[in-house]
């Protein structure tokens, strides 16, 4: 069984975060590194894989906060806390539909 951790603190934008996942799952070469990409990617695993996803989960620091940090920073390339809820949601369904896929997220 492969094992992958994807720690939200380990990426700075999410083009990081697409090349991660495509090196740690194999993904073939001609991943599109988006969204509907990933999906596809995912629900093509046959072996068993257990993906951890570790979210920043302060509550002091919410959705607002950090949109309103990567605004005064002026960094667009950073991944915003949206992004990587998105990668989340991705993996979770992913996992719903593909049985090889077992996808845990903790904070």
């Amino acid at each position: 069984m492969k094992e992958v951790i994807l720690n939200e603190d380990q990426f700075a934008t999410l083009k990081e975060v697409h090349a991660y996942l495509a090196e740690a799952l194999s993904f073939p070469s001609y991943y599109g590194k988006n969204y509907a990409a990933l999906s596809d990617c995912l629900g093509d695993i046959s072996e068993p894989v257990v993906i951890t996803v570790i979210r920043d989960c302060a509550e002091n620091l919410d959705q607002a906060e950090r949109n309103e940090e990567m605004d005064r920073e002026g960094n667009a390339d950073q991944i915003a806390w949206d992004d990587f809820t998105k990668i989340c949601r991705v993996l979770m369904r992913s996992a719903r539909y593909n049985p090889s896929l077992n996808v845990m997220i903790v904070c």
